[in-house]
């Protein structure tokens, strides 16, 4: 039998807040919006920036899927737990109560633990961004179809440089 992967059986994935700032620059705080990005939680901890940040997301059907280019963040700024201000802790106490604010629906289930332990943990937020240098395709996504090379898996980075053909056709699409 397959695993379900955590979208699958909770109805969301965390990355759900990425944009949140994004769309309510109220939300911002000091030029930056914050998010999630399941990448650098419990892994990539030696990393402090990453220059270009491509986005994307699966369709599954079945046993079948298609990934497709959602966008791209430029200079994303890896949070360190250990530097967060008194404001960037009172931003995640007032988004950690909008989460669960979301969250209180029917169909969301199974999470609980996962969020306990990633609100102790501060991790809700683990990336910040200035608004200026997110990029996101605005058209149809289903033209932006685009295929990983094998063994490349969700939430893990990759070094484009050694892919010089989807990089270039990730930046084509990102037009």
């Amino acid at each position: 039998m397959k695993k379900s992967p955590y979208e699958g059986k909770t109805h969301f994935g965390w990355e759900e807040w990425l944009f949140r700032d994004l769309l309510d620059p109220s939300q911002q705080h000091n030029g930056y919006c914050y998010g999630f990005i399941q990448a650098f939680h419990g892994k990539n901890k030696d990393k402090t920036i990453i220059e270009n940040l491509y986005l994307y997301s699966k369709e599954c059907i079945g046993t079948n899927s298609k990934t497709f280019l959602i966008g791209m963040i430029s200079n994303v700024e890896i949070v360190k737990k250990t530097s967060l201000t008194k404001d960037e802790k009172h931003k995640i106490e007032q988004f950690i109560e909008q989460v669960k604010c979301d969250l209180n629906h029917p169909d969301f289930i199974d999470y609980s633990s996962d969020f306990r332990q990633m609100c102790e943990a501060n991790s809700l937020y683990n990336v910040r961004f200035k608004p200026e240098n997110v990029q996101l395709i605005k058209t149809d996504l289903s033209t932006r179809e685009i295929r990983l090379p094998h063994g490349w898996y969700r939430f893990n980075l990759y070094d484009l440089n050694k892919k010089p053909k989807l990089h270039s056709q990730l930046n084509q699409l990102l037009k």
